[in-house]
């Protein structure tokens, strides 16, 4: 059985690595993503190269700095992933009151 499975796997592997309109799909989802991701890390080397001219106090108030926003991105993210499977969900499964609530929770807490 674990044979056959594997056997399976590779086969729908093969299958995807071969399917050029599924890497156009993927790269078309991929590409924004990875942009926004770099401009929002290197958003935070910039601050510390354009701080660094002050002294070593100021670098550390933005390293500090840095922190607090990373656990907020991360906060936020999450809060975004949860509601937006929460979305999907209760959208397939006809409950679009509760889909209305996860999606009012979403965009209030992930776009103000």
């Amino acid at each position: 059985m674990r044979r056959y499975l594997k056997k399976a796997g590779d086969t729908m592997v093969n299958e995807l690595i071969h399917d050029k309109d599924f890497f156009k799909k993927m790269m078309v989802i991929a590409i924004p993503v990875a942009l926004q991701n770099l401009i929002s890390s290197s958003l935070n080397m910039v601050d510390t190269v354009m701080i660094g001219q002050l002294g070593e106090e100021s670098i550390n108030a933005v390293g500090l700095a840095n922190q607090f926003f990373f656990v907020l991105v991360l906060l936020l993210f999450g809060i975004s992933s949860g509601a937006s499977i929460f979305i999907a969900q209760f959208g397939k499964e006809g409950y679009y009151q509760y889909s209305q609530i996860c999606w009012t929770i979403h965009r209030t807490w992930c776009y103000r």
